[in-house]
């Protein structure tokens, strides 16, 4: 036999899973790596079935490579995978806000687009650096209005908002 198995097939993976699943050829053993680095290897059911348990969660963005070796030795064509992201920000630090503030600082994920608002109305936002420092100007506010500041991920994940009170001084 020298027909390697066809290429698995992989359900979405993220960087909550700690489970990869999919379909690969009946008895075969299906190979997860991370670039060259070997993460698990199991053996697909008789009806071709297999669940890769990980240890941890891997990061968003790593490229999964599946493939699936027959009992001859032959190994199929390599299945890619980008762990989608689906954790949200956490909530952003922000410094105090005053009623002479012009802008609200503060740090949030780095690269994540940090918006403020003011009730319901988005009254400024920005990008953070990729240090996660943000700076949002504003227009001044009332003491005692609640702003609520939040990021969004680049993969659209929204954090919970940090809630922060108008100062007078």
């Amino acid at each position: 036999d020298k027909t390697p198995p066809a290429m698995p097939t992989v359900s979405n993976v993220s960087n909550k899973d700690k489970k990869i699943t999919g379909t690969a050829e009946s008895g075969s053993k299906v190979t997860v790596k991370a670039g060259k680095k070997t993460v698990k290897t199991t053996t697909a059911t008789k009806a071709g079935k297999f669940t890769i348990t990980l240890k941890s969660a891997q990061k968003a963005g790593t490229i999964l490579y599946v493939t699936a070796t027959d009992k001859a030795g032959n190994v199929s064509k390599a299945r890619k995978v980008k762990v989608a992201d689906k954790i949200p920000p956490s909530v952003p630090k922000v410094n105090k806000v005053t009623i002479k503030s012009t802008s609200v600082k503060g740090k949030a994920e780095a690269n994540s687009t940090v918006y403020v608002k003011a009730g319901k109305k988005v009254i400024g936002s920005t990008k953070a650096n990729n240090k996660g420092n943000f700076t949002v100007k504003i227009k001044k506010q009332k003491a005692g209005t609640v702003l609520q500041v939040y990021a969004k991920d680049k993969a659209g994940n929204i954090g919970k908002p940090a809630k922060v009170k108008v100062q007078k001084r």
